[in-house]
C-alpha cells in the first residue's frame, strides 16, 4: 500500500504522533503535539523523525523533557508518563522504517550530493578568483 503525503504534514509516517493530543490549554482548545512542538519552536517533523530514531529511555526522556517546557497545557508528572508512552506509540517503530518511506531521504542519499554540490562550490570559487586575478594582472 503506497503512502500519500496528507495536508496535516510533511509524511504520513508522523501523522498519527504529531495530529495526537497532549492535553487543553487554558482556554479550553484542544493542542495536538504538532501545535505544542511549533509553539516551543521546534520543528514538529524533525523532532518526530529524531524521537522514532532515538527509541526507549532516551526518546521518553526527551519527549518528557519537552511537555515539561510546555506550560500551555497543565500536565502532572504521573499524568506526563502515561502520555508520554502513548504519544511514542504513534511513531514508526524504526529508524529504517522511517527512512523506508517515500519523501524521507536517507544519510546515504544526502551525503553524496551534498559532497557533489560543496565540490561544485569550490570549483566555481577557485575559477572566479583565477579570474578576478587574471583581470587585476596579479
Amino acid at each position: 500500500m503506497t503512502r500519500k503525503k496528507s495536508h496535516l504534514s510533511r509524511d504520513p509516517a508522523f501523522e498519527s504522533f504529531l495530529g495526537a493530543t497532549v492535553g487543553e490549554d487554558g482556554h479550553g482548545a484542544s493542542v495536538t503535539v504538532l501545535s505544542m512542538l511549533a509553539r516551543l519552536e521546534v520543528d514538529p517533523w524533525v523532532e518526530a523523525a529524531d524521537l522514532a530514531a532515538l527509541k526507549g529511555v532516551p526518546a521518553r526522556k526527551r519527549l518528557d523533557d519537552l511537555l515539561k517546557r510546555f506550560k500551555d497545557v497543565k500536565v502532572g508528572a504521573a499524568e506526563r508518563g502515561s502520555i508520554v508512552s502513548d504519544l511514542l506509540s504513534k511513531l514508526p517503530q524504526s529508524a529504517e522504517a522511517v527512512a523506508a518511506l517515500p519523501g524521507f531521504p536517507s544519510a546515504t542519499i544526502l551525503i553524496p550530493n551534498a559532497r557533489k554540490i560543496m565540490i561544485w562550490i569550490i570549483a566555481i570559487i577557485a575559477v572566479l578568483i583565477w579570474f578576478v586575478r587574471l583581470r587585476s594582472g596579479s
